[in-house]
């Protein structure tokens, strides 16, 4: 029969705000110092005479791409906007996007789920947390940091429902300070003549967004993180509830100077540092799984890159040749500088996934059971 209703699930990664700009381009001159100790202007003097092989690549995320832009644009010291920069020097082609973006892929998905229905179990439980939850062969590769965050948590019913009650309060400053807006504005605001239909909208934030957006991004959070029907927290919903008390603490607070939003930062951040981390694996082999199936086109990568600058493959290229990028001009050196003279640079810009997923594929990759690659 003829489609009747649809619903279209639509999701934004958002844009990169001015400080995350700010942190890019400060790590990217940070990067090029440290790299290149005393010798950053003969760096870039490579750079701009073509002689440094460099290649960017970055995630289909538009944040990603921007980060990625900001950063390049301090590492080598350039002029303009970030758009010519990230089109000329950022590569995002389909190569890109099968070593950086997961989108579409189930890779390790499954051993994830079995993560997450773990950190569901423990998490639901309205009792003390203890590490003995976690069995004995997760508890040995625990780091630091986890741990200290699970005696943070304490009983982790109790510290969300905490957490949805610091939202709620969060909710009713807000709709305080749109009530305020509309007694000095008038009881219903002129759609004619100004547009408005609703005061909450007339008080502007950070990047566009006004206070009724900001408050019915929270009213989301707070019905999604508890189902009533099912008597359950669905702590799928932690991160994001960390990402936006952080958001607005940085972005928001100075113009609104919610009471709350303090107390909220502080329990969001205290479960978050366990769930984050922990979704990429809780012992050894279930962060080597997870991190060597969702990034094995760019470990692969990676190692290409690596054995492409050994000594006795100085003249082998990792890349695919007909890539129309930034390479060193090897006809202007001659045979005996080409070693010492050749800088190789290779930068991936991705989603925190990626990073969690290949700090611990590196990590772990010794337990692997098979012949692995030497590198000298």
């Amino acid at each position: 029969g003829a489609v009747t209703e649809a619903l279209l699930v639509l999701k934004w990664g958002g844009n990169l705000t001015q400080l995350g700009r700010h942190q890019a381009k400060e790590l990217g001159a940070r990067f090029r110092d440290e790299l290149y100790p005393g010798e950053s202007e003969g760096f870039l003097r490579l750079h701009n005479s073509y002689r440094h092989d460099l290649k960017i690549y970055s995630s289909d995320e538009g944040r990603v791409q921007m980060t990625a832009a900001a950063f390049t644009k301090s590492f080598l010291s350039l002029e303009g906007e970030l758009t010519p920069i990230l089109v000329s020097l950022v590569s995002r082609d389909r190569a890109a996007h099968n070593m950086l973006d997961p989108s579409g892929v189930n890779l390790g998905k499954e051993i994830q789920e079995e993560v997450k229905e773990t950190l569901r179990y423990i998490l639901q439980r309205n009792q003390q947390i203890t590490e003995e939850d976690f069995g004995a062969a997760a508890l040995a590769t625990m780091s630091s940091t986890i741990k200290n965050a699970l005696k943070g948590i304490g009983n982790p019913t109790s510290a969300l429902r905490e957490l949805r009650v610091a939202i709620s309060r969060l909710l009713a400053e807000s709709q305080s300070h749109i009530e305020k807006q509309s007694k000095i504005m008038g009881s219903v605001p002129d759609s004619e003549a100004s547009g408005v239909t609703d005061w909450g909208h007339a008080i502007e934030l950070h990047d566009g967004e006004t206070l009724r957006l900001l408050t019915t991004r929270w009213q989301k959070l707070y019905k999604d993180l508890y189902s009533t029907k099912k008597g359950m927290f669905d702590i799928s919903k932690i991160p994001d509830i960390y990402d936006c008390a952080k958001y607005d603490a940085v972005h928001n607070q100075r113009l609104l100077g919610f009471k709350d939003l303090e107390q909220l930062y502080t329990n969001a951040r205290r479960l978050a540092e366990f769930v984050c981390p922990s979704e990429y694996g809780l012992t050894r082999k279930q962060r080597l799984d997870i991190g060597g199936t969702i990034c094995r086109n760019l470990l692969d990568k990676i190692v290409a890159d690596i054995e492409g600058v050994l000594p006795k493959q100085t003249d082998a290229m990792s890349d695919d040749e007909s890539e129309a990028f930034l390479r060193l001009n090897r006809d202007f050196l001659s045979s005996a500088d080409r070693d010492h003279k050749e800088i190789k640079t290779r930068l991936y810009f991705t989603s925190e996934s990626h990073v969690h997923s290949v700090i611990n594929a590196i990590r772990y990759a010794h337990l692997v059971q098979a012949p692995v690659r030497r590198f000298p």
